[in-house]
């Protein structure tokens, strides 16, 4: 099973918050590139509204765009877990078991 990590999420939400100012999104192999490989991906895929910003100061408009991001996603995983946990506690007094729950949840019953 592919497990979410804070790292994952992290690149996740630089991903799409590269996309506000390049052309793609950051690559997957992103954090394994050379400086010069990624200062070269910038100056490649950068928007033209962008001008003429190195890429230092384009990353660091992502990265801040990425920390809004990050929270989002957080917050949007908070609420699923919360909705899950009381579905468990719900099934519980129900007499459902866990495992149950987490089947009705993967096949798309619970909201």
């Amino acid at each position: 099973m592919n497990q979410v990590t804070r790292d994952k999420i992290k690149f996740i939400a630089l991903k799409s918050a590269s996309e506000a100012f390049t052309t793609g999104c950051i690559p997957d192999d992103w954090n394994e590139m050379s400086e010069e490989a990624q200062d070269e991906w910038f100056s490649f895929t950068k928007w033209g509204a962008m001008g003429d910003r190195g890429p230092s100061e384009v990353y660091r408009l992502i990265e801040n765009q990425a920390e809004v991001n990050e929270k989002s996603i957080n917050d949007a995983i908070n609420i699923v877990l919360c909705n899950l946990k009381k579905k468990l506690v719900d099934a519980a007094s129900d007499g459902l078991t866990r495992e149950q729950v987490i089947l009705m949840s993967l096949e798309g019953m619970l909201d």
